[in-house]
């Protein structure tokens, strides 16, 4: 064979190796193991607990009918549970309505809730940052004096419930 063809056929056969080779490809690979944890979820919880209506501050009887100048006052307890590293929470309140068959000015005219929290008037919320017992007090009057109501006398009054929203306050 001469020079031309033994270099041609060499160059074939490189060419050939390269083109067989084209598709595997040689890489290293390491794998090594990193450090695995768990971690505790925290809560957000509001139980309710027992609840009392009062008028003009003794408790209400059987048979009872109010009049106008009656106060109603609604108190209900509430556990609070906030569990968590930087755990805020804000508690709104949802008044239910107050409706009558005939139109007296009964209304709701007073809400508080003790505990530990404090009142936010720009959420218009209160916010709370620790769990404990809560006190929702809603006042309800009925104003002696201010118009004739006639219309009122043997009607109903009918008080929807009412309801605490608690959230996660983002800081």
């Amino acid at each position: 064979m001469n020079r031309l063809a033994l270099g041609a056929a060499a160059l074939a056969a490189a060419t050939a190796l390269c083109l067989g080779g084209a598709g595997s490809t040689a890489f290293w690979q390491e794998t090594t193991s990193v450090g695995a944890t768990t971690f505790q979820l925290g809560e957000l919880r509001l139980e309710a607990g027992a609840a009392t209506w009062r008028a003009d501050g003794a408790a209400i009887p059987g048979g009872f009918r109010a009049v106008p100048g009656t106060v109603l006052t609604y108190t209900q307890q509430f556990a609070l549970t906030l569990t968590g590293d930087d755990l805020t929470a804000r508690i709104a309140l949802d008044p239910g309505a107050v409706t009558t068959s005939a139109g007296s000015s009964f209304a709701l005219s007073g809400a508080s809730l003790a505990g530990p929290v404090v009142w936010d008037a720009d959420a218009d919320a209160w916010t709370a940052t620790e769990s404990g017992e809560l006190t929702l007090s809603l006042v309800f009057t009925w104003p002696r004096g201010v118009d004739i109501d006639d219309a009122a006398q043997g009607a109903g009054i009918e008080i929807a419930a009412s309801r605490l929203l608690v959230v996660q306050a983002v800081s």
